[in-house]
């Protein structure tokens, strides 16, 4: 009876033992500094034994050390910054500066968006930047009036070249080029037909009205651009595309402007593009009403 219910006592493990093994401490120092034990667990409560662990003390409580970011200057004085090189070997590699050209170049009128169209110069040309960036838009006060703008460049950041604004209404057609807007009449002449006719182009300076530009428009095919008393050719514009075929790049419009012209070409693409919404504007309907009437130039 009593061996039975000896035998139905609940197992206790035996209380844990501690080890301090003392090889492993120098002769002469004593463990409780520098040793924290950890108790030996009984295989019949946790399975295995898994012995006596020996961990420093310290290892319990890291201490972080803080991070340091140090630069050392290449001058020897701490006090002064580094001087840059003037050297030529500080040149970018292959770096070409852009020149006026010596030659004819042939720019295109190619379409961009809905309502832009970027000047770019042919591959040949030893500049293939976009020389201008024209947009239009609408003017919002008087919706039947359009705003053509010219920039410098390929994007819409680019420095205004000018402006001007045609369209249907009461206030005269008018256009901006360095800084100074003018009534369009004042600056830009024509002489016979719109179609087969004389331009010219012509700024007030010092009291004194001056030609810069003669546009020449007897040639159905080419158009040309003189300098203002008819004797240096500045450039030639190719208004006249084919219709469209199968298979077959499309076609575009092209300003070829000479080595002279190249210093007038603000006036030269202002002009050009005033000039070409000036003639391609219908005139006359089929009943023989003229149309210039509705337009603020003509």
């Amino acid at each position: 009876m009593d061996s039975a219910a000896a035998d139905e006592r609940p197992f206790s493990p035996p209380p844990p033992s501690y080890h301090e093994p003392a090889s492993l401490l120098p002769d002469g120092e004593s463990g409780s500094s520098a040793i924290t034990q950890i108790p030996a667990v009984s295989r019949a409560a946790e399975g295995p034994s898994v012995g006596t662990a020996i961990v420093p003390s310290s290892s319990l409580s890291p201490q972080v050390e803080p991070v340091v970011l140090t630069w050392v200057p290449q001058n020897d004085d701490p006090h002064t910054s580094p001087v840059p090189s003037t050297s030529h070997t500080d040149v970018p590699p292959n770096y070409v500066v852009a020149q006026a050209p010596t030659k004819p170049v042939t720019y295109m009128f190619s379409p961009f968006s809905h309502d832009t169209m970027l000047l770019i110069p042919s591959a040949a040309s030893p500049d293939t930047r976009p020389k201008y960036h024209i947009s239009v838009r609408m003017n919002c006060f008087i919706p039947s009036s359009f705003i053509t703008t010219v920039r410098a460049g390929a994007t819409n950041e680019g420095s205004v070249i000018g402006d001007f604004e045609m369209g249907i209404a009461d206030t005269p057609a008018t256009v901006m080029i360095r800084g100074k807007e003018y009534p369009m009449m004042d600056v830009l002449k024509r002489h016979g037909s719109r179609l087969t006719g004389s331009w010219k182009w012509r700024f007030f300076q010092n009291g004194v009205k001056i030609q810069r530009l003669f546009w020449d428009y007897q040639e159905q095919s080419v158009k040309k651009c003189y300098s203002g008393d008819k004797k240096v050719l500045y450039a030639t514009f190719m208004p006249l595309t084919p219709m469209r075929v199968p298979g077959a790049p499309v076609q575009l419009q092209t300003l070829t402007v000479m080595p002279p012209g190249q210093d007038y070409f603000d006036d030269i693409i202002l002009s050009i593009l005033i000039i070409e919404r000036w003639r391609l504007t219908p005139i006359k309907s089929r009943d023989k009403n003229d149309y210039r009437i509705m337009f603020n130039y003509g």
